[in-house]
């Protein structure tokens, strides 16, 4: 599908507001289908990119440096 927007690179694949965008105006029926598709494959895309980034641990900071006690 051919891409107008100039500033996104050549081989960026078009971001979900894009293809929403293009969705909400499309005539042809055949055409809306790809391009609803297409949208929900990159909500998928984007939905797993963001639970696989919340799933990363996060070290935990050591409130005393190792071999000191409290009284």
């Amino acid at each position: 599908m051919p891409d107008d927007d100039p500033k996104r690179e050549p081989n960026q694949p078009e971001s979900w507001r894009d293809l929403a965008e293009k969705a909400s105006s499309e005539k042809d029926p055949k055409k809306l289908l790809q391009l609803v598709q297409e949208l929900c494959d990159r909500l998928d895309q984007e939905s797993a990119t963001r639970k696989a980034q919340q799933k990363k641990p996060i070290k935990p900071e050591r409130a005393q440096p190792t071999g000191q006690h409290t009284a």
